[in-house]
């Protein structure tokens, strides 16, 4: 198990290396001084090189990309040419955001998602297996910002029972994050409930017919104790990965739901640094969510050792 662990490690270092190479050219590519587009046209070029040389655009691509990486280990991002803050604090403030309406959703899919796809699996061809797929279909289908706007129009608007817009910090006021974040997280989640749902269904489906349950159930054994201990557990693979896929499917999700209800997360904050060419906060942030899914998937292939030693096994003699 220490060796499996050891080389997710080392591929997931490999794959940090390869994302922070893109995550730096992302912006360099692309035409037009920042510097300039940030002061303007008219503005000295004596005021240009000073801006060029504060923010180190004015050495080597090499070294600008030495000196970024140097300052991350440090906990130094750079400069927001933007915000005039430093990129690690806006970060630290506009992540937790994100991360306080993504991961209650992806904790929702996981538990409503497994529990309804085992059950419609149970109950296949009854009007509750029907009723669930037909909810799961419409939930793949639906956008998510409609959701949001419905969400907005009936519950806040109409109804007046939760608030249309902005974010409250849990650490502040816990009632009002939940208050705030409730229709967020609903239209977050929704999608990712249906996925779920699809996936568990169809693996459940697929181990309920295999030999060792008729053998089971001809045993005597209790279905529920053949369904749960077993066939789930066979099929927990392929639902982890689905699961461990909608990490990033949280996260692009989270910045439509952010445009919708004002929430100033990292969503708006990326979109906002490519369109004034902040192209610190750019790289910082395509390098703090494709760390954090990074870490993640190397967690689910950990995971997937401890589900299945078999898997283990073969992936520690790679």
């Amino acid at each position: 198990m220490a060796v499996f662990i050891l080389k997710r490690i080392f591929i997931s270092i490999i794959l940090i290396f390869i994302i922070s190479l893109f995550a730096f050219s992302l912006m360099h590519i692309l035409p037009g001084d920042p510097a300039r587009m940030v002061l303007g046209e008219d503005v000295k070029q004596e005021d240009i090189d000073r801006l060029r040389e504060k923010l180190n655009l004015n050495k080597p691509l090499t070294e600008q990309y030495y000196l970024w990486i140097k300052g991350m280990i440090n906990g130094d991002f750079g400069y927001s040419i933007m915000y005039s803050r430093p990129v690690g604090d806006i970060l630290a403030e506009r992540l937790p955001r994100t991360l306080s309406i993504g991961i209650p959703a992806i904790i929702i899919a996981a538990v409503v998602g497994i529990l309804l796809g085992v059950v419609s699996a149970i109950k296949r061809g009854s009007w509750i297996d029907q009723f669930i797929t037909l909810l799961s279909t419409i939930g793949i289908g639906t956008p998510t910002f409609w959701i949001g706007i419905l969400g907005i129009f009936f519950l806040g608007m109409k109804l007046k029972l939760l608030p249309i817009q902005g974010f409250v910090n849990p650490s502040e006021n816990f009632l009002e994050y939940i208050r705030h974040a409730a229709m967020p997280v609903f239209c977050l989640a929704i999608a990712l409930v249906a996925s779920v749902v699809r996936q568990t269904r169809s693996n459940m489906l697929d181990e309920i017919n295999q030999d060792y349950v008729r053998t089971a159930r001809a045993n005597g054994i209790k279905r529920s104790s053949i369904f749960l201990k077993h066939s789930l557990k066979n099929a927990l693979i392929p639902i982890v990965t689905v699961i461990a896929l909608q990490v990033r499917i949280a996260i692009g999700g989270a910045l439509i739901i952010e445009a919708v209800f004002n929430i100033a997360g990292m969503g708006q904050l990326i979109r906002l640094a490519v369109l004034n060419r902040d192209y610190l906060i750019v790289q910082g942030v395509v390098f703090v969510i494709a760390l954090v899914i990074v870490c993640l998937n190397s967690i689910v292939d950990i995971l997937y050792g401890l589900i299945d030693p078999q898997i283990r096994l073969v992936r520690g003699k790679l």
